[in-house]
């Protein structure tokens, strides 16, 4: 996995400080299972993923959906272990502990940004 942060488009500050972005199959599979519980400064962005499920996590999460532009198109609020989220035309789900996304602000229409952290 790679090291970001996410802002929103045309915005200079980070929206979420700590993203780790998935590189390969394996790790777009896992997603966040057998890792530590998220803290409110940071998300996993899973690239391509139009749909999560939450089998085998032991909290809630919140899920962003979004477009190959970055467009958020649907924020499924507070998915508990046991379910499924998707987002028929989905590029990338962006997954934040459960309420996060209220907290943020995130709504559909908004663009959001990955950026890769400086070594």
């Amino acid at each position: 996995m790679i090291r970001g942060y996410v802002r929103e488009k045309g915005g200079l500050t980070h929206l979420i400080k700590e993203v780790r972005k998935t590189t390969n199959m394996l790790e777009r599979a896992r997603g966040l299972l057998f890792r530590r519980k998220l803290q409110p400064h940071q998300a996993l962005w899973i690239e391509p993923c139009p749909s999560v499920h939450t089998i085998g996590m032991l909290y809630p999460i919140d899920v962003v959906f979004l477009d190959e532009e970055g467009t958020v198109l649907k924020v499924v609020a507070d998915v508990s272990p046991l379910r499924m989220a998707l987002c028929k035309n989905a590029r990338v789900s962006l997954e934040l502990i459960a309420g996060e996304a209220a907290r943020l602000g995130i709504k559909p229409g908004m663009k959001l940004v990955w950026n890769q952290e400086r070594s």
